[in-house]
């Protein structure tokens, strides 16, 4: 079916590709045009321990330059990681399957594989939300605010969780509208099957590492989905990176 006027729909880009050993997943943490700010970027991910590499993908004429943790030979490590990283970077990230592991362009080798978490750790109150694996849909990508927010209002009328996610690229804000959190499989399948069948487009269901500042309202919404009644959650916006999605609307700017 056709995209909302001004709008893509975003397409799965991750494949499993099983390696030595069996399926590689890594983090995917930001994307970027600008190779210098990449590399500032990964240099700085580096230094704070964790295992990165950066992947090229060409769309068009343009090259997008995308930063990742990685690569681990478990969700869990990866897990991890992406937490840790939340936590010490203030940017979550998107645990994927490795497409093509002979494309990795690793870091110096004295990376660790596994970052020491907490070095500087602050205590936290017993009422703060613990850093979360959740699933969210990426519903679909905007580069005008009002149509962000009405896709979004739509989501929510719905009965479902929905908040926007947006980034400065090339002075322009992009906005990526996405259902959730949710924090089981069934009810993140519940929900796009019913964005589907209202909007008919095919949300993309994937994890996500929400930081205890930014969690929230995940488990009363899954348990709403279950008895069969959706939670209706409230909105926001949080900076963050949008993924290659964000490349892929670029790369038909002028």
């Amino acid at each position: 079916m056709a995209s909302p006027k001004g709008a893509m729909d975003p397409k799965a880009v991750e494949t499993d590709a099983p390696g030595k050993g069996g399926k590689q997943v890594a983090v995917k943490m930001f994307s970027f045009v600008n190779k210098t700010h990449a590399e500032q970027k990964l240099q700085e991910l580096s230094g704070m321990g964790f295992p990165v590499f950066q992947k090229v993908v060409t769309v068009g004429q343009r090259r997008y330059h995308q930063i990742y943790l990685g690569p681990f030979q478990d969700r869990r490590a990866a897990q991890d990681a992406a937490i840790a990283a939340a936590r010490r970077s203030g940017h979550g990230g998107t645990i994927l399957p490795l497409q093509k592991p002979d494309q990795i362009a690793a870091t110096p080798s004295g990376v660790s594989a596994h970052p020491e978490v907490g070095q500087k750790s602050e205590p936290t109150s017993d009422k703060t939300p613990p850093d979360a694996v959740v699933l969210t849909i990426e519903v679909v990508t905007y580069l005008d605010r009002t149509m962000a927010e009405g896709m979004k209002n739509r989501i929510l009328g719905w009965g479902l969780p929905a908040f926007i996610q947006g980034e400065q690229v090339r002075d322009r804000e992009v906005l990526t509208v996405f259902a959730g959190p949710f924090t089981t499989a069934k009810a993140g399948e519940k929900a796009q099957r019913l964005i589907a069948a209202k909007s008919g487009i095919q949300g993309t269901l994937q994890q996500q590492i929400f930081s205890a500042a930014s969690y929230g309202g995940a488990t009363a919404a899954d348990k709403s989905a279950d008895q069969g009644e959706w939670g209706r959650g409230a909105g926001g916006t949080s900076s963050g990176e949008v993924g290659y999605f964000v490349a892929l609307l670029l790369s038909f700017l002028p």
